[in-house]
């Protein structure tokens, strides 16, 4: 009788482990477009699409080039979009689409008419060790705001202004034994995110 006992409760114990061990289904989410840039080829208007995995009733954005860029139709196999003419430099649009915490990114470039140009009128300047104040000209299709200037040393080169595409700047005093030649770059970020500069070397003598 014990004996049975002990096998009852060994073959109980196989069908209870049994049922704690049965697998659970989860469902898989996918979202995801098969190309996440698309790069235009024309400036001219013109139409296309954006081929996506996914299973879900995902949300759509666009973020950024709203006033370009229109969505004419979005499934769980494609997002279609319509552009007008670019007339201007070139130009890119972002499109979020997410379901819960899942997001994926899509960019539509599209090339310009006009591309971006900049230039100084001078290239290097040669400054003496006492330094002084300096400018050149700036000869761009850039609006002003758009532009930006740096330094490769803040100490030395100061004051630095840029107006009316004229670009004034100090050169203090040297401090070295040796001849140093410093950077002002006058740039912007076009709208594909690369940079456009022009640079100025300030080369100045020694102490």
């Amino acid at each position: 009788m014990r004996k049975n006992i002990i096998i009852l409760f060994a073959l109980l114990s196989v069908v209870l482990t049994g049922c704690w061990n049965e697998p659970e289904y989860i469902d898989v989410i996918r979202l995801g477009a098969r190309n996440k840039t698309i790069t235009l080829e024309t400036t001219e208007y013109g139409d296309s699409a954006f081929y996506l995995i996914s299973n879900v009733d995902y949300k759509l954005d666009v973020v950024s080039g709203e006033d370009w860029v229109t969505i004419v139709e979005a499934n769980a196999d494609s997002i279609a979009f319509s552009y007008p003419s670019n007339n201007g430099f070139r130009r890119s649009a972002e499109i979020v689409i997410s379901f819960g915490t899942r997001v994926d990114h899509l960019k539509v470039l599209q090339p310009g008419k006009y591309e971006m140009k900049m230039e100084l009128s001078e290239s290097d300047i040669d400054v003496p060790a006492e330094g002084g104040s300096y400018s050149v000209d700036l000869l761009t299709n850039v609006l002003q705001r758009d532009l930006k200037v740096e330094t490769s040393n803040a100490k030395v080169c100061r004051n630095i202004v840029l107006d009316n595409n004229r670009l004034s700047f100090d050169v203090t005093p040297a401090t070295s034994r040796d001849t140093k030649t410093y950077t002002i770059t006058v740039y912007t970020v076009d709208g594909w995110g690369e940079k456009v500069e022009t640079i100025l070397s300030v080369i100045q003598k020694s102490k």
